[in-house]
């Protein structure tokens, strides 16, 4: 008994480290995906003029370095040199919509990047809720008296479950085929542990 309370404690150390680790993750990738978003925002908003200093940027090899006064603050949005990314690739995009597609020429440039950031901004905002759900089971387990009651499982379920749909969204089919045999497989060893711990208590 003593020693299980070890092991047990030692697990709920470990849990409390993992849930310090994801929780600073986590805001990282609030803070990452709300610049990616409100930058890209501001490159199609003002598509026009991000449009004109980029396409000045490609014929005249200079860099773009796009700011933003938000009251008393500089915010410095991004920078484009020479040699650190080819914005000349940019703008490879078009659509069938004749409205559509008129926009896309006039701002070929301003839109790909917009787009690109969104994009990205998508992808760290999917990456963000993944790493709440694992915050969620690991502090969930340093409270709980030990690792394999229901609520844990069911909350390490779910957790699982949205993740494999973040991979299947972000990754694929075949990643989400892998984190669901994963999910099944790691589900099944926490459920042995849960019976196991029933058995255990059911002996005292």
């Amino acid at each position: 008994m003593n020693q299980e309370n070890v092991k047990i404690r030692r697990i709920k150390r470990s849990c409390n480290v993992a849930s310090i680790v994801t929780r600073i993750l986590f805001m990282v990738c609030v803070v990452a995906s709300v610049i990616l978003v409100i930058t890209g925002i501001v490159m199609i908003a003002n598509r026009k003029n991000m449009n004109a200093q980029m396409q000045s940027a490609i014929e005249n090899r200079t860099e773009v370095d796009v700011q933003r006064k938000v009251g008393g603050l500089n915010i410095h949005l991004f920078k484009i040199a020479p040699g650190s990314i080819d914005i000349s690739k940019y703008g490879e995009i078009d659509s069938s919509i004749p409205a559509l597609k008129e926009i896309m020429n006039e701002t070929p440039y301003s839109l790909s990047l917009g787009f690109t950031l969104l994009s990205a901004g998508f992808n760290v905002v999917l990456l963000t809720i993944a790493l709440f759900q694992l915050y969620s089971v690991f502090d969930l387990i340093k409270k709980e008296e030990s690792p394999f009651t229901p609520k844990v499982l069911k909350k390490l379920l779910i957790a699982l479950i949205v993740i494999d749909v973040i991979l299947l969204l972000s990754v694929g089919i075949g990643a989400g085929a892998i984190g669901g045999l994963i999910t099944w497989a790691l589900y099944s060893i926490m459920d042995y542990g849960r019976v196991l711990q029933i058995q255990s208590d059911e002996t005292l």
